[in-house]
């Protein structure tokens, strides 16, 4: 589970915002389980489409290609 702790907008106007997450570990322990916090960089891509949705296509499923590098941080 994690929540936003800082959010910084990306490089590019078409691509995610950065973010750094605090997590929270819930369930039982595993691989995750000492992960503090996430943070999501280089964003390319991944914004909504800036033309929206009709009503012709309300409910279909739209995709958006994103990558981006994430860094997983664990308590010390």
């Amino acid at each position: 589970m994690g929540a936003v702790k800082e959010r910084a907008d990306a490089t590019a106007a078409d691509a995610m915002p950065w973010l750094l997450l605090t997590a929270k570990p819930v369930g039982s322990q595993g691989s995750f389980s000492n992960v503090a916090s996430i943070q999501r960089v280089n964003t390319v891509g991944g914004a909504a489409p800036k033309a929206g949705c009709s009503q012709a296509e309300a409910g279909k499923a739209a995709r958006v290609n994103y990558t981006a590098d994430y860094y997983f941080f664990k308590r010390k």
